[in-house]
């Protein structure tokens, strides 16, 4: 029996592709609005202000990076997980299944066995059927022999 869920279980490379190329794109499409929001930020708050604020959306970005990457990681822990589950869960199944055969193959043995017993018993009772009819047929046959000479002798 193979384990349905033993396929591959890391996350895809091109799924991690795809997160990878959505980040880069809301990176350079963010970075763009960011730098928007910085231009037009700057002539307000000056140009500490617009740094500090500059420093603060990175690390936003670089959070949500490391949001998705953790996420994915979480996601293969529990596809590990699940393959291990299904493992022993088939395991126990092939366990079951071979006590099942083995009891089967038992009763199968008995009833052979039970049935050749049978056999031997009617085989024994009909040898002794026959040992008794020849004896009936020998005393018989003396009976009759005695029963024949007795009559010659009156």
């Amino acid at each position: 029996m193979s384990n349905p869920i033993n396929t591959d279980s890391t996350i895809s490379l091109s799924v991690a592709m795809l997160i990878k190329v959505g980040f880069l794109v809301m990176v350079v499409t963010g970075s763009w609005y960011q730098a928007n929001i910085l231009d037009s930020l700057k002539g307000a708050a000056g140009g500490s202000g617009v740094a500090a604020l500059a420093q603060q959306m990175a690390q936003s970005g670089q959070l949500g990076a490391q949001s998705r990457a953790a996420r994915i990681g979480q996601q293969e822990s529990q596809n590990q997980m699940a393959e291990r589950q299904m493992a022993g869960n088939i395991q126990n199944m092939e366990r079951e299944g071979d006590v099942y055969s083995r009891g089967l193959k038992k009763d199968q043995t008995e009833t052979l066995f039970g049935m050749a017993q049978q056999r031997a018993a009617a085989d024994q009772t009909a040898v002794a059927q026959a040992k008794q009819a020849k004896m009936d047929a020998i005393t018989g046959g003396i009976t009759g022999a005695t029963n024949m000479f007795a009559g010659f002798g009156q």
